[in-house]
């Protein structure tokens, strides 16, 4: 089983998990703030957490988050496949005991260029990405790596937005699963109230070369996924 974590409706949407869907893997998610359990350890070969409308900076600090890291640090030891999207990065980067360095802005709402760095060339989950792509990030927070982590993607300015953990276990500060109706409760709710049109007007601009990123790094994963059931399957 695949397991998506999200909290609350902001995660969970979009073009990703119709992706993973569409693998015939099995998919199942759990929605921490109907108060649904975290998955058992053992019933996963893949884990994806979704994006949150959380300070990151409670991760080290509010107790609800504890259960949480544990989950994370043994999905990280056993080299099930992880990724994490957004505030699925922080808690990854949580579980090592550490996470947003600052309250310090960085990029924000919109759109924004990345780049990969010389090591994401060869890695298995990015390894067909363009050098530079763009993004809708919608995170304020800055990103501290954690202790032996691989960085895989950076911004202009340098800012670490993505990285590796471990052999099996990913961390992206943005979504992969960005869609029209998201972006326009955005603009609804005031987020974007002065660009939100040319928030939309970009996305309608990229939503093809955004949509194929999606699909190359869902089907990475799930190629991940399949190889570590099989690898599971001759150790039993």
């Amino acid at each position: 089983m695949i397991a998506f974590i999200k909290y609350g409706e902001i995660g969970c949407q979009g073009s990703l998990e119709s992706l993973i869907s569409n693998s015939r893997l099995d998919v199942k998610c759990f929605d921490l703030s109907l108060g649904q359990n975290l998955p058992a350890i053992t019933d996963c070969q893949g884990v994806i957490y979704l994006g949150q409308s959380i300070d990151p900076l409670l991760i080290q600090t509010d107790s609800f988050f504890d259960s949480q890291k544990k989950f994370v640090k043994q999905v990280l030891e056993d080299e099930i496949p992880y990724l994490g999207l957004s505030f699925g990065a922080q808690i990854l980067a949580g579980c090592q005991n550490e996470t947003v360095s600052d309250n310090k802005k960085v990029s924000g709402l919109g759109w924004n260029m990345f780049f990969l760095s010389p090591e994401a060339t060869a890695d298995s989950l990015l390894n067909k990405f363009r050098t530079k792509f763009e993004v809708f990030e919608n995170n304020e927070y800055r990103l501290t790596l954690p202790e032996g982590a691989v960085s895989l993607v950076n911004d202009k300015a340098g800012e670490p937005k993505g990285f590796r953990l471990g052999n099996a276990a990913w961390g992206f500060i943005w979504r992969f699963d960005v869609f029209s109706k998201y972006l326009k409760e955005l603009y609804a709710r005031g987020s974007a109230s002065e660009t939100g049109d040319g928030f939309l007007y970009q996305y309608f601009t990229l939503q093809d070369l955004y949509l194929k990123q999606a699909r190359i790094l869902a089907a990475n994963f799930s190629d991940m996924v399949s190889q570590y059931r099989l690898n599971q399957t001759i150790v039993r």
